[in-house]
C-alpha cells in the first residue's frame, strides 16, 4: 500500500505506516490501540513502526478540515 508509506502517525507524527503481521496484530498492548474519531469503510489495520500504535486506516489519519 503506497498510501500507508506517506501517512503520518497521529501519535508520534513519524511518516510511514505499515500493515502489521499476525504476531504484531495479536500482541499489541491495549495502550497502543488507537480509537478513531471517524470510521471509514472499507478500512485496513495499520501499524506505526516507530511508536507501535495500531488502528484502522484511513480513519486513524483523518483530520477534519477547518471551516472558513
Amino acid at each position: 500500500m503506497r498510501q500507508l508509506a506517506i501517512e503520518v502517525c497521529p501519535r508520534c507524527h513519524s511518516v510511514g505506516l505499515a500493515v502489521p503481521d499476525t504476531d504484531r496484530g495479536i500482541n499489541t498492548p491495549e495502550a497502543n490501540h488507537y480509537i478513531e474519531t471517524m470510521t471509514i469503510q472499507p478500512s485496513i489495520v495499520a501499524w506505526c513502526p516507530a511508536c507501535h500504535l495500531r488502528g484502522n486506516w484511513p480513519g486513524m489519519c483523518w483530520v477534519a478540515k477547518a471551516k472558513p
